[in-house]
């Protein structure tokens, strides 16, 4: 059974607690705290949240005889009673739950004395203040857990000094108890509304300080588990707040975690890959960590292939020359192949857009994964599958086919002309006969690559890859017109000759420029 704790370091506030079982007290069922809020003048108001029991229950004295009553005594009117000379005013005694007389409660400002209670508490030493601040703990947990589903707990909690003091706590608390501070952390940061307010409290920077230095011990895991999910609510989608983490030196916590499989690893791989496409900073930071061959690695996980796959894409359209060297690398290239390859139906849908941007921004890595394994896998894929799939993999053929060298001789070897034709022709979904029908004159066995380059859809000009009309023989209406020109003469040219500096004439080709044939001589013979 707990007591009442009396300790003069806590500025007013003292906690009553009692823990009853069914056992010691006749089946009465267990009850959550009492606590007393006494504060410094005449009056002195007292806060009992949990229910109470039909008889009365000594708990315990301080200063003068204090025993908690029967719920009767606190019926009277106007809400006070008097016990020993002492004004009590009832703010919450009822069977009910907690946050039923929460908006009572929090309006009296109890967690701003409570929270600096528990500051005043962690300077004391001895028996009485470390049970007091377990208990103080206690009760901020509770506080904090009802947050996520009662408004006038969430606003009480949601003051930048409240947020700051109980962060604070958590830099000077050990292990046991921070365990305790870092859940109640964690349940706050469940709150949509309260993530600024833990942001401006400078919570990302002292986790990410905790982190570092309680990565061993027996509450190491649980801490971190705490830990992980606070960061990842605070970062998830919000780039100012992932720039923070990744600045406050996250990314080796969560290296560290990636690479030794825990069970973490589904709240840091997230945050990891968010960092990408946060900032500069971040991108710089993950250079300094080895934060690409980390994502090359990643795309062998079919759970995270595909966060995988689009950070890396981030990646590249930022900084396209060094990721491009990079992913240029035998492992890489084999990597993005293999991710492709043995990709399963839903992540193969999702890695398919990620893959077509990689491969219209760099076609050095097009043609690096342009192997038998890829065109099988393509193929395969379009015999069988949904619309939106096959409307991507055409895209990612005709991207992949447009730049490479020996277009006829991948599309001869591997068939990819008749599977076209057939989807032109055949095909259920309308876009897909459309966008066949749009590629198919540049995968025609006949013609070569053109020369020129591509049409604004991307597509080769089929007219360009023809080769030209042979000429044929001069009929003789042709040889009828061949005869000398003014222009001729006057430069010199007579019958086939011209006339060098020194007066000796120079023999010239007897066939003559289109300007220079007088047209006019030969409608003269045709009349």
């Amino acid at each position: 059974m707990g007591g009442l704790l009396d300790w003069d370091g806590l500025g007013g506030i003292f906690l009553l607690f009692s823990a009853w079982s069914a056992d010691d007290n006749d089946g009465v069922p267990p009850h959550y705290s009492v606590l007393f809020s006494i504060l410094d003048g005449p009056a002195k108001r007292a806060f009992c949240p949990s229910p109470t029991v039909s008889r009365a229950q000594p708990m315990g004295n301080a200063g003068p005889s204090l025993t908690v009553r029967p719920a009767s005594l606190f019926a009277d009117s106007d809400g006070w009673a008097e016990w020993d000379g002492c004004r009590y005013y009832r703010l919450a005694c009822s069977p009910l739950p907690i946050s039923n007389g929460s908006a009572e409660i929090f309006s009296k400002g109890l967690l701003d004395p409570l929270s600096s209670a528990l500051l005043n508490v962690m300077a004391n030493n001895g028996d009485k203040a470390s049970t007091m601040k377990k208990k103080i703990i206690q009760v901020l947990l509770v506080f904090c857990q009802v947050s996520q589903s009662d408004i006038h707990v969430r606003n009480a909690l949601g003051t930048r000094k409240v947020v700051r003091r109980l962060l604070r706590a958590c830099e000077l608390l050990e292990p046991e108890c921070l365990v305790q501070m870092l859940k109640a952390i964690k349940h706050l940061s469940m709150n949509a509304t309260l993530l600024e307010v833990l942001q401006n409290a400078n919570a990302i920077e002292i986790l990410t300080r905790i982190l570092d230095e309680q990565s061993s011990g027996p509450h190491s895991t649980e801490m971190s588990n705490h830990i992980f999910q606070t960061c990842y609510n605070l970062c998830r989608l919000n780039k100012t707040r992932q720039e923070e983490a990744a600045q406050a030196g996250i990314i080796p916590s969560l290296m560290r975690v990636i690479e030794s499989s825990s069970p973490l690893k589904q709240f840091a791989l997230p945050i990891l890959c968010d960092l990408a496409s946060a900032g500069k900073s971040c991108r710089t930071l993950l250079w300094q960590y080895d934060g690409l061959p980390m994502y090359v690695k990643l795309l062998t996980d079919p759970y995270f292939q595909v966060s995988a796959l689009e950070s890396i894409l981030s990646w590249l359209q930022e900084e396209t020359a060094r990721v491009e060297d990079e992913l240029m690398r035998p492992e890489s290239l084999d990597a993005l192949l293999k991710c492709f390859v043995s990709a399963k139906a839903n992540s193969f849908e999702n890695i398919l857009d990620p893959f077509l941007k990689i491969c219209r921004i760099s076609t050095t890595i097009t043609i690096g994964i342009a192997k038998s394994q890829f065109f099988r896998r393509v193929i395969e894929k379009l015999g069988n599958s949904k619309a939106v799939v096959k409307l991507n993999l055409l895209r990612l053929l005709r991207t992949v086919c447009d730049v490479h060298p020996n277009r006829a001789i991948l599309v001869e070897r591997y068939g990819i002309y008749g599977l076209v034709v057939r989807l032109k022709q055949k095909d259920g979904a309308v876009l897909v006969r459309e966008l066949a029908r749009e590629i198919e004159p540049t995968l025609a066995p006949a013609l070569k690559p053109a020369s020129s380059k591509t049409s604004l859809k991307g597509l080769d000009s089929p007219k360009s890859a023809i080769a030209p009309k042979k000429r044929g023989r001069r009929t003789a209406s042709e040889a009828s017109v061949s005869m000398l020109s003014p222009s001729s003469s006057h430069n010199g040219v007579v019958g086939g000759l011209r006339s060098s500096g020194n007066g000796r004439p120079k023999a010239t080709p007897t066939r003559q420029r289109l300007g220079d044939i007088s047209w006019q001589a030969s409608e003269q013979y045709r009349g």
